[in-house]
């Protein structure tokens, strides 16, 4: 009896844990950082729904992927970055503090928003995440503490979509990555 509880409640924490990383995709919307718009764009949307809402690109181009062998359109936003795969929004890397993640009348962040106190677990747009508070390197770039997992739809369902943030030493966003096409 002893080990079947035992083995429930490991169990049990192992999901726990799981969940703590697995955030909701739709809390993920994108959306102009001056302003007040009330709408915003999520991984999935057409290049034609991500301009109306975010407006022109400053800059557009394309990025081969060597892993499909084909060429992918590209939007500039400032030193933000918006890759399209299929006419579908397939990955975003935030860099500068342009776009806001989150809803409008929700909490939301950008890059350049502070972590609260190092002993709170983060409130941002999506809630609570964990935050590794230890230096490395990811995506080529150093960090003093991330929070990295996958992604969930709203009835709790697992996506093979991963969310990275990047802090500095003094626990301000640096980096932003929703990536669809992680597998």
């Amino acid at each position: 009896m002893r080990s079947v509880l035992l083995v429930g409640f490991l169990l049990a924490f192992a999901v726990a844990a799981q969940a703590q990383n697995a955030v909701v995709a739709s809390a993920f919307g994108l959306r102009p950082s001056a302003g007040n718009g009330q709408h915003t764009v999520e991984l999935g949307a057409s290049k034609s729904q991500v301009i109306k809402v975010l407006g022109p690109p400053t800059k557009t181009s394309r990025f081969y992927s060597d892993i499909d062998e084909k060429w992918w359109p590209l939007l500039h936003y400032g030193s933000n970055k918006l890759y399209f795969d299929n006419n579908q929004l397939a990955l975003v890397e935030l860099k500068d503090a342009r776009l806001t993640v989150g809803k409008p009348g929700a909490s939301s962040f950008r890059v350049g928003s502070v972590l609260p106190r190092a002993t709170a677990k983060p409130t941002l747009a999506f809630g609570n995440f964990k935050v590794e508070r230890k230096p490395g390197k990811s995506r080529n770039l150093s960090y003093s503490a991330i929070s990295h997992g996958y992604m969930k739809t709203e009835k709790g369902e697992g996506l093979d979509v991963l969310y990275e943030i990047q802090y500095d030493q003094q626990g301000r966003v640096t980096h932003i990555v929703l990536d669809s096409t992680y597998d």
